[in-house]
């Protein structure tokens, strides 16, 4: 890589020699010899000066560009290694874990145990690392069943099974955490609605009242608003009530 970029940058040098000196060639009879006589230096300084700005304006975006590439490489590359680090000990912490007593692994790979109702016998047991108990309880299980006993026959089947149907049957308690949640949210919202008539909302102006509504009413009546089948329509001005 470093050396790529090395002879890629020994080309653009030697193609960017070629282009200045043919710029001073061409402006040589134009522009050089009134900056010299301006500036007061020397022909072959003002030279070395167009020289390096130009080298420098065409070499600096380069540099720049060849600084910002080799700044990410090394940045992803570090970000790689620190991610395949991380993998590799997770990997191996769930290599070395080992098997628990009930079975709440969650390798896909791996025979599931699932309590659902159209399932009634799971690909795997619910407990399938057995202790001495258990595994004496596994050998007089082979044996005649009316040796064993209404706990014994229940151990048996909590080794192959968590949830009895009753219990997956059961209905679920959460609907008291739902009604509690909606409870709290309308209190704290009418709490809110409370405070804001009190702190935040002005004053009801004056036409909300009662009087003032009665007047307006009665000033409708008497400007006759509506009178074929609108609002005094429905007033009989001989008996002065409604119809």
């Amino acid at each position: 890589m470093d050396l790529t970029c090395f002879l890629q940058a020994k080309k653009l040098l030697k193609c960017l020699w070629y282009r200045v000196e043919g710029e001073f060639c061409y402006c040589s009879n134009n522009f050089h010899y009134a900056t010299v006589g301006d500036s007061g230096l020397p022909q072959p300084a003002m030279w070395k000066l167009i020289l390096l700005g130009h080298i420098f304006s065409y070499i600096s975006p380069l540099l720049v560009f060849q600084m910002l590439h080799l700044k990410l490489g090394r940045v992803g590359c570090l970000l790689t290694r620190r991610a395949m680090v991380a993998l590799t000990d997770s990997g191996a912490r769930l290599s070395t874990h080992g098997h628990h007593e009930v079975s709440d692994q969650l390798d896909m790979s791996q025979p599931m145990y699932w309590d659902r109702l159209d399932t009634p016998l799971p690909d795997r047991p619910w407990k399938d690392v057995l202790d001495a108990t258990d595994k004496s309880l596994k050998q007089k299980e082979k044996g005649p069943w009316s040796a064993l006993s209404k706990e014994e026959k229940i151990a048996l089947y909590r080794l192959k099974f968590n949830h009895t149907y009753p219990e997956m049957k059961r209905p679920s308690q959460e609907w008291k955490t739902v009604i509690g949640g909606m409870f709290i949210f309308f209190g704290i919202t009418g709490l809110v609605v409370i405070w804001q008539s009190f702190y935040v909302y002005p004053p009801q102006p004056p036409t909300f009242g009662e009087d003032w509504q009665a007047k307006q009413v009665q000033r409708m009546l008497d400007m006759r608003i509506n009178p074929i089948e609108g609002f005094s329509a429905k007033w009989d001005y001989e008996k002065k009530q409604w119809k």
